[in-house]
């Protein structure tokens, strides 16, 4: 999947709205991910922030985790397990393949 790479954050930006950003390779530059705006309350604003912010590192512990399941569960008990099911559907959702595995 080609998301931006690097450590995301979520930082206070200006006019109470918060901002996902990931620096770049430049000295203290910064690339913005996403802006939340003060329709929320500040609360709920840098919870959603830092799930955003945290959104690569989900993927990828999801895809690794259901790598680590295919090899260790039987292809059946793999297949039927709702978990599974939720982490692939999750892992889909964000690569915009609805409906399909990823691999």
């Amino acid at each position: 999947m080609n998301y931006t790479k690097g450590e995301w954050e979520a930082v206070m930006g200006i006019n109470k709205r918060i901002e996902v950003v990931v620096e770049t390779d430049k000295v203290l530059q910064e690339k913005q991910i996403a802006q939340l705006f003060p329709r929320r309350t500040d609360e709920e604003m840098l919870a959603n922030a830092n799930l955003i912010a945290a959104a690569p590192d989900l993927y990828e512990a999801c895809k690794g985790l259901i790598e680590i399941a295919e090899m260790a569960m039987p292809t059946s008990f793999f297949q039927s397990d709702s978990r599974v099911e939720l982490a692939q559907q999750a892992l889909a959702k964000a690569a915009m393949l609805k409906n399909k595995e990823v691999k």
